[in-house]
């Protein structure tokens, strides 16, 4: 395994508590430290943009090698345009950090 996607899109996000899912890349950093051969991609993708926001700035103080955005699962943007503005407002907060989106 070279990569592995924390709190991906199966639904393991939802049911944890944004401390939790804080706690949990935390535990995996710890585990595997930065600059190893397996990569570690934080998934921040939330309901809240504040808490996406959060898990980004995250993201960034653990040094994870990427983050991973999706789209909201209980409240859909209004627009395209909005959801755009949406994921570059998490994507500021990314800093160096790829970011990637999956609708």
């Amino acid at each position: 395994m070279d990569m592995v996607i924390l709190q991906g899109t199966t639904g393991e996000w939802p049911s944890l508590s944004t401390p939790e899912r804080l706690a949990m890349a935390a535990a995996w950093r710890q585990a595997v430290p930065a600059g190893s051969r397996m990569k570690l991609i934080l998934h921040v993708g939330h309901d809240s943009l504040v808490d996406a926001q959060r898990l980004a700035e995250y993201a960034v103080s653990l040094d994870m090698d990427a983050v991973l955005i999706s789209a909201p699962s209980k409240f859909t943007a209004h627009s395209p345009t909005d959801q755009a503005r949406a994921v570059v407002d998490i994507m500021a907060h990314c800093a160096s950090i790829p970011a990637f989106y999956c609708a």
